[in-house]
């Protein structure tokens, strides 16, 4: 049966049309334009309306942000034929001229009914549609250019086997990356993933290695070891940045000759594995708190590649969004919610401190209708000033971090004097740090040209 969503000004366009529709039995239901663009669910109705060019844009506008084709939804009623129309500001998608009597307006039904752009299955010709996507780092998630630059180095080494380190903050999406490397590496063994900050110093041996029957109580048949399973495979080493040193040690030597022996045996075995090692704490930092084989480092340290926060990736924040609303409601059976402006405004200012991690279970949170924000203020609630000084903030802090802290370099990027720059860094609460490593307040009085450290209050 068909569903259609009444938007319409004329009364009398609206009673032809609501008696047409119940003589060709479609499900009609009347909605104002603000409620529409309020609304985060419009679902699969089509909707009529004959409001003018810039409310018919403002709807479009909301379709699109929430992953829908207007093309497929939007009818617009028009007082004359199309031909006599000419639209440069907004896509008119299907124009209907209104019909004078209820019968035409039957046959308009009827038309909709039948017509082949609005029907609801889609062809596979149909290429201006976007057809899923299965690969996370391919097209429409990856938009940002830091995201595209690693992006890049992904792929040069992903018909490679070579061992590498991927370094990121929580979140980022390591263990994603890893498993694509080995997915597009064409390596015929499996992807064996080890957590080394769960695996117990007292099991690491055992677990790594493998174990022959009788080796210790317990022990009552041979096991392989995770070296001996990514034979021919990918060996993951997740988060091997809070693996112990005694431990390190014994990895450098397996790694350097790729095998070992397993535990109550004595005939050592020898594995082909690519090693792919990740870590959110950078390695020399590490190294230099003695937290670290300096070795171990070295023997990883063929390929390096970083992965990007979210917040340095802006422009994939909202296509990654839409798609865990997508997965988050097809798992829990719940329709799909549909994003509003100041949605976006908040989505775009929060900190993502857990990156794609927490912006996976915040979509999660809203399919479910749950808490999305906590304690913190309601967007609602804000007014322009506020959400103009929260973006102001994000913009500053991004660009002292892509470049390296220098207020001289941030403020040519900014395009704004250096001593704007100071004024706006002490007004948002900014904190900076100078050369020497003494925390100091942004002032006009600091030399330009100063290259100073950011100091990240927000918890990155």
């Amino acid at each position: 049966m068909m569903n259609l969503t009444l938007c319409l000004h004329s009364e009398e366009l609206k009673s032809r049309i609501v008696a047409a529709a119940v003589m060709m039995q479609a499900n009609v239901r009347e909605l104002d334009l603000d409620y529409l663009l309020k609304s985060r669910n419009l679902g699969c109705a089509q909707i009529l309306i004959d409001h003018d060019v810039q409310q018919i844009r403002r709807l479009i506008m909301h379709l699109q942000a929430l992953g829908v084709d207007p093309r497929r939804q939007v009818i617009r009623f028009i007082d004359k034929p199309w031909h006599a129309y000419v639209y440069h500001d907004i896509p008119i998608f299907a124009s209907i001229v209104n019909p004078p009597d209820p019968l035409a307006a039957v046959e308009v039904i009827r038309k909709l009914q039948s017509a082949v752009p609005f029907a609801k299955q889609l062809t596979a010709s149909d290429t201006d549609m976007p057809q899923p996507v299965s690969d996370p780092l391919d097209e429409p998630f990856v938009q940002s250019s830091a995201m595209r630059r690693t992006v890049e180095q992904l792929k040069k080494l992903a018909g490679l086997s070579v061992d590498t380190i991927l370094m990121g903050e929580t979140g980022v999406g390591k263990d994603t990356c890893a498993l694509w490397l080995h997915e597009k590496s064409g390596l015929k063994g499996a992807f064996v993933h080890v957590n080394c900050a769960a695996l117990p110093e007292q099991l690491f041996e055992s677990e790594l290695f493998g174990v022959t029957a009788g080796a210790f109580t317990g022990a009552q048949k041979d096991r392989a070891g995770k070296l001996e399973l990514a034979h021919q495979g990918t060996l993951y080493l997740d988060e091997i940045d809070s693996m112990p040193l005694a431990c390190q040690a014994k990895l450098l030597n397996a790694l350097q000759y790729r095998g070992a022996t397993r535990l109550g045996a004595v005939k050592p075995y020898t594995s082909d594995f690519r090693v792919i090692a990740s870590t959110k704490v950078d390695f020399e930092s590490l190294i230099r708190q003695g937290r670290f084989r300096e070795d171990l480092y070295f023997r990883l340290n063929i390929s390096k590649i970083h992965i990007p926060a979210l917040r340095e990736r802006l422009d994939d924040l909202i296509p990654l969004y839409l798609h865990f609303l997508k997965l988050a409601a097809e798992a829990f059976k719940l329709p799909e919610p549909c994003l509003v402006p100041t949605d976006w405004d908040r989505l775009l200012a929060h900190p993502w401190r857990g990156n794609v991690r927490e912006l996976k279970a915040h979509a999660q949170r809203f399919v479910l209708g749950l808490d999305l924000w906590g304690a913190e203020k309601d967007s609602q609630g804000e007014g322009l000033k506020d959400r103009l000084t929260q973006f102001e903030r994000m913009i500053i802090e991004q660009t002292l971090r892509q470049c390296d802290g220098c207020t001289k370099k941030t403020s040519a990027v900014l395009k704004i004097p250096l001593h704007s720059l100071y004024y706006r860094l002490r007004r948002l609460g900014i904190p900076i740090e100078d050369s020497q490593g003494l925390a100091s307040e942004a002032s006009g009085s600091q030399g330009e040209g100063n290259s100073l450290t950011y100091l990240d209050t927000q918890g990155y």
